[in-house]
C-alpha cells in the first residue's frame, strides 16, 4: 500500500501548486481589502474638506472604521474643554449601549481615558480580564472582547479618542491599529476644520454686528485691493451699495492723484504691520470727491500674517466747513486786529503830536508866568494832556501785548534807584494834599526786568493811588528782599478795597463800582497793563486792603544771579549830564526834524538858549540841511508823515559828512521795538512824547557830554 516515488512527488508538485495558489489568493484579497481601505480614506478625506459639518464627518469616520476593521462596535469621543472630559460624539455598531452611562469619561479614567491622558495608542486582546476597562460586565453581557484605541492629535494637543469593539477574542492586530490611526488623523483634521470654521463664523458675525452698528464707513479689502466688506456707513458716504461695491477693486473711489499714495501705504502698512491714518478725497458716486480721513489697519492671523486691510474711513466735510469758517473768522479777527492796531498808531502820532505842544507850551506859560493863578491853570492843563496821552500809551501797550509785538529789554537791574527815578517823575506832579513817603530797603540788589518797564509800572500804581484816594493823604512806597524776589508796594489812604472787588480789579476794562471810585474816570485797564507787564517779566501783583482806610499793592520780580556790585554800571551810572540850571544846548546849533509847525515853535522857546535852531519838513530837506550845516544835534520825530524818520536815520548814518552828528529820537514809540530798531542805526538817544522839560534836559544833556567827551579825547 506504500506509494511509490512517483506518486509522492506527484502529490509533492501538487501541494506546492495548492500552496503557492492560497498564497497568491491571501495576497490578492489584502490588495483588494488595501485598495477598499485606501477608497474609503480617500472619500473621507473629500469629505472632510467639502463638508464642515462636525457631526456628520465624525459620523462617517465612525462608520468607516466600523465596516473597514470589521469591528462590532465604534465609539469617537472628543475632549470638552469647559469639563476636561471626554464625550461621546459619534457610534456605530450592533451592540446596545450599556443603562445609565453616557460613555464620558475624565483624563486617566478607564481604557479610553488613559489613551486621551497618554497619547499612547492601545490594542487589549480581552477587555473582560482587564482591571481598567471600566465597563467589563456590560462587555461580559454583550459578548464583547476585543478592544483598540488611536488617539486624536492635534500638534501636541489630544483632542479625542477612536475605538473600536469586537466579539472575537484577540481579533485586532497591529496594522489595524495602524489602519485606526489614519481614521484618528482624519478625524483630527476634521475638528480643527470645525473650530477653524466655527471661529471663522463667530468672528464674521462678530464683525458684521460691530461694523453694522458703526455709523463710520468701513472698508475691508483683500491683499490684491478687492473688496471684502462693506459696511452702511460706506453706503451711505460713497452711495454704492454692498452688493456694487463687493469684489471690485477699490480703486473705483480712489482718485488717481491719490493713487499711488495709497497703494505706498497699503504697502507700508503690510510690511510693518501696524496702522496707518492719513487724510485724502475719495470719489463718491454721483463724482464728487469728498474729503476724508482713512485708518488703514492689518487684519492678521494667529500667525501674524496680513490677511486684508481693513480701513476706516472719516467724512471731513462738516469739519472742513467749519474749519473754513474758522479760518475766515480767523482772517477777520486778523483784520479788525491790523485795522484796530492801525487806528490806534494814526491816534496816538494825531493826538501826541498837539499835545505835545499843549503840554509844551503850558510848561514854558507856568515857568515864565509871575501869575501864580496862571501858572495853576497852566499846569492844570499839562496835567490833563498827560493824563489823556498816557490813556493813549496803555492802550497802546494793550494792543502791542495782545499782538506779541511788545518788545521787552530784560537785564539786571538794582530795583531802588528804579522807584527812586518813578517817584522823582511823580514828585512834582502830585496834587495838593498828597505826601510821598519812601521806605527802600532793596538796596543793590539787583532783579530781571526791563527797567524802563518797572518804571512804568511803578508810576501807574503811583497815579492809581493818587485817583483812589480823593481826600489825598501820605503814599508809602517800599521795597525789599524776599527770598529769590524783591517786592515793591504802594499804600495808600484812599477808599479802599472788598475781598469781592480785589477778585476782579485786575480785569480788563475793570473799575471799582463805588461812587467816588467812579468819578475818578479812567478806562479800566491801568492795573489790567501793569499785571501783564510784569506777567511779561516773571514777577506778579496783588492787593490788600479795608473798606475806607486804604489800600496796598504789591509786587514782585525775579531776582538777578548777577553780582550787585555791577548794579551802578548796569544802571548808567557813569558821567552826569550838565548840572542843575545848566541849559546843555546853550550856543549850540539844532535840526529839528518834524513834520508838525508848532512843535517846532515850542522846541524854538524851550531852547531859545541854543545858538541857531534850524527847522526841516520833509526827509529832503533834513538830509540837505544835516549835510549843509553840519548841526551840533539833530531831533527828528520818528512818526512825522513826510520824513520816513527810519529811512533818514539809515541815509544820516551812511553819509561820512553827518555820521558823527549825534541824533536824538522824538517818538511816541520810545519805548516799543522803535527803541530797537533805531539803536541798531546808531542814534544817540531818545527822547518821548510829550516833552518833559527835565527829561529833556538831562537827556540832551547826556548826548551832548558825550560828543564833548569824545572831542577832548582826540589826540592834539
Amino acid at each position: 500500500n506504500a506509494f511509490s516515488r512517483g506518486q509522492i512527488d506527484l502529490l509533492t508538485s501538487i501541494a506546492q501548486h495548492v500552496g503557492s495558489a492560497v498564497r497568491n489568493a491571501s495576497l490578492y484579497r489584502m490588495a483588494e481589502q488595501r485598495a477598499s481601505r485606501l477608497l474609503v480614506l480617500n472619500r473621507l478625506s473629500r469629505h472632510i474638506t467639502e463638508n464642515l459639518s462636525l457631526d456628520e464627518t465624525l459620523g462617517n469616520i465612525a462608520h468607516a472604521a466600523y465596516d473597514l476593521l470589521g469591528t462590532d462596535m465604534t465609539r469617537l469621543s472628543l475632549l470638552d474643554e469647559g469639563s476636561n472630559r471626554l464625550v461621546q460624539r459619534a457610534a456605530y455598531g450592533n451592540v446596545p449601549a450599556p443603562q445609565g452611562t453616557d460613555f464620558s469619561f475624565a483624563l486617566g479614567e478607564g481604557v479610553t481615558g488613559r489613551v486621551a491622558l497618554t497619547g499612547e495608542p492601545t490594542l487589549i486582546p480581552d477587555v473582560q480580564s482587564d482591571p481598567l476597562f471600566r465597563l467589563a460586565d456590560w462587555a461580559r453581557e454583550n459578548g464583547l472582547h476585543s478592544y483598540i484605541a488611536q488617539p486624536l492629535r492635534q500638534g501636541g494637543r489630544i483632542v479625542g479618542v477612536l475605538s473600536c469593539l469586537s466579539r472575537r477574542l484577540a481579533f485586532f492586530s497591529s496594522s489595524d491599529l495602524e489602519l485606526l490611526g489614519a481614521l484618528a488623523s482624519q478625524a483630527a483634521i476634521a475638528v480643527q476644520n470645525a473650530r477653524l470654521h466655527d471661529e471663522e463664523k463667530r468672528s464674521r458675525e462678530f464683525l458684521n454686528s460691530v461694523v453694522g452698528d458703526t455709523s463710520d464707513p468701513i472698508v475691508i479689502t483683500s491683499l490684491d485691493r478687492s473688496v471684502l466688506l462693506w459696511n452702511s456707513g460706506a453706503e451711505e458716504l460713497y452711495g454704492y451699495s454692498e452688493s456694487e461695491a463687493l469684489g471690485r477693486k477699490i480703486d473705483f473711489i480712489v482718485p488717481a492723484d491719490d493713487a499711488a499714495r495709497q497703494k505706498a501705504t497699503v504697502r507700508r502698512v503690510i510690511a510693518e504691520g501696524v496702522p496707518s491714518t492719513y487724510e485724502s478725497r475719495r470719489r463718491c458716486k454721483d463724482g464728487t470727491l469728498v474729503p476724508v480721513t482713512i485708518t488703514l489697519s492689518p487684519v492678521q492671523n494667529e500667525r501674524g500674517e496680513v490677511m486684508a486691510i481693513a480701513g476706516i474711513h472719516k467724512d471731513l466735510s462738516e469739519w472742513k466747513r467749519a474749519e473754513q469758517a474758522l479760518q475766515e473768522a480767523k482772517e477777520g479777527a486778523e483784520a479788525a486786529n491790523r485795522a484796530k492796531s492801525i487806528f490806534l498808531s494814526n491816534l496816538n502820532h494825531e493826538l501826541r503830536s498837539p499835545l505835545n505842544v499843549v503840554t509844551g507850551l503850558s510848561d514854558i506859560l507856568r515857568l515864565q508866568t509871575q501869575d501864580a493863578e496862571i501858572a495853576r491853570v497852566a499846569q492844570k492843563i499839562r496835567e490833563a494832556g498827560e493824563h489823556m496821552l498816557h490813556l493813549i500809551e496803555d492802550l497802546l501797550d494793550l494792543d502791542r501785548i495782545s499782538t506779541g509785538k511788545l518788545g521787552l529789554q530784560i537785564r539786571d537791574a538794582a530795583i531802588d534807584p528804579l522807584v527812586r527815578a518813578a517817584i522823582e517823575a511823580r514828585l512834582h506832579h502830585l496834587p495838593e494834599g498828597f505826601f510821598l513817603e519812601t521806605d527802600l530797603r532793596a538796596g543793590d540788589f539787583l532783579v530781571r526786568c526791563d527797567p524802563t518797564r518797572a518804571r512804568q509800572i511803578l508810576i501807574n500804581l503811583l497815579d492809581n493811588s493818587v485817583k483812589y484816594s480823593p481826600t489825598g493823604g501820605v503814599i508809602r512806597v517800599r521795597s525789599e528782599r524776599r527770598g529769590g524776589e524783591v517786592w515793591v508796594s504802594v499804600q495808600d489812604q484812599g477808599i479802599g478795597i472788598s475781598p469781592d472787588e480785589a477778585g476782579r480789579l485786575f480785569d480788563r476794562f475793570s473799575q471799582l463800582e463805588s461812587g467816588e471810585a467812579h468819578r475818578g474816570g479812567g478806562l479800566g485797564i491801568g492795573l489790567h497793563l501793569v499785571q501783564q507787564l510784569l506777567a511779561l517779566q516773571g514777577g506778579r501783583i496783588w492787593v490788600e486792603g479795608t473798606k475806607g482806610v486804604g489800600s496796598t499793592f504789591t509786587f514782585s520780580l525775579p531776582a538777578s544771579l548777577q553780582a550787585a556790585s555791577q548794579a551802578g554800571a548796569e544802571n548808567g551810572e557813569g558821567a552826569r549830564p550838565a548840572a542843575e540850571g545848566e541849559e546843555p544846548w546853550e550856543g549850540a546849533s539844532v535840526l529839528v526834524l518834524e513834520g508838525q509847525v508848532p512843535f517846532h515853535g515850542y522846541l524854538k522857546m524851550l531852547m531859545r538858549s541854543a545858538g541857531r535852531l534850524l527847522s526841516a519838513h520833509t526827509e529832503e530837506e533834513g538830509l540837505a540841511a544835516a549835510r549843509k550845516e553840519r548841526p551840533d544835534l539833530i531831533l527828528m520825530d520818528l512818526e512825522a508823515p513826510q520824513a520816513e524818520g527810519l529811512r533818514l536815520l539809515k541815509r544820516l548814518k551812511s553819509l561820512p559828512e553827518t555820521r558823527g552828528i549825534p541824533t536824538v529820537a522824538v517818538s511816541s514809540e520810545a519805548l516799543g521795538a522803535e527803541k530797537d530798531r533805531c539803536q541798531r542805526l546808531g542814534i544817540e538817544g531818545f527822547v518821548s512824547k510829550p516833552i518833559d522839560p527835565v527829561a529833556f534836559r538831562l537827556e540832551i544833556g547826556r548826548v551832548l557830554s558825550g560828543r564833548r567827551e569824545k572831542k577832548t579825547s582826540l589826540p592834539a
